[in-house]
């Protein structure tokens, strides 16, 4: 399977094929009455919602993507992610920037995000 998890480039895992603009129904965005209140929840449903279209186009539905959204989140405060990551997140525009962000990633968070988006994508597939 594909994995579309911009999260996983982060991380060192396989990036995605581009989608194709439109060749996929968008899902709607984080609903207000699950906004996010913290730095990490507010960084993480940006990331989310900026790589939505990916994830639909590779067939993750609501369910799978607000795992992805709690996951992320939880691993950001559990790892204590810098301000400087978030930072980064929050100003990624492409891909390629998202993938950028790794290197203010220690290891341990690396470690922690990929095997929590791991499980995400391992249990979509099936």
């Amino acid at each position: 399977m594909r994995i579309v998890l911009v999260f996983l480039i982060a991380c060192g895992g396989s990036q995605p094929q581009p989608s194709q603009p439109g060749s996929a129904t968008p899902i709607a965005a984080t609903p207000p009455s699950e906004a996010p209140r913290s730095r990490c929840g507010k960084s993480v449903a940006s990331l989310v919602d900026k790589t939505r279209e990916g994830m639909v186009s590779d067939g993750f539905n609501d369910t799978a993507i607000a795992k992805v959204r709690t996951s992320a989140t939880e691993s950001c405060e559990q790892k204590q992610w810098s301000a400087a990551v978030l930072d980064c997140y929050d100003s990624a525009t492409t891909v390629q920037a998202i993938g950028q962000c790794q290197d203010k990633l220690s290891e341990d968070q690396r470690t922690d995000l990929q095997q929590r988006m791991n499980a995400i994508a391992k249990e979509q597939s099936r």
